[in-house]
């Protein structure tokens, strides 16, 4: 009977923490979801994490939006100093394709925290 419930303690205690472990290991990631509308970037708000991924040099960038909403308009990559612009392509509301080109017709893409 004692190890009997010994062993059922020991159990649960591995149990416990297993699923501690587990949960803290998930948490160690932010997973980014690309913006692919103009409704979906307008829809961050300043203080949302952001990134950028680079279509030149394939960096990938986080960051913090901004109040004025400059990520709206532009990336310079840190990478390899590129400059990006909004590039709009459609025009129906909600469906106008969101992404940024530079002057040599790279594609950078904006990513918000999913």
């Amino acid at each position: 009977m004692k190890t009997k419930l010994i062993v059922g303690f020991l159990l649960s205690a591995v149990f416990s923490i297993g699923i501690v472990v587990t949960a803290h290991a998930d948490s160690q990631y932010e997973i980014y979801a690309p913006v692919s509308t103009a409704r979906q970037a307008e829809s961050i708000k300043p203080g949302n994490k952001i990134a950028y991924v680079c279509g030149a040099c394939g960096a990938v960038v986080t960051t913090t939006a901004d109040k004025d909403g400059k990520y709206l308009h532009e990336f310079i990559c840190p990478g390899c100093k590129r400059k990006f612009v909004r590039e709009t392509i459609g025009g129906n509301i909600g469906s106008v394709t969101f992404s940024y080109v530079d002057d040599a017709g790279h594609h950078a893409k904006l990513c918000r925290l999913h």
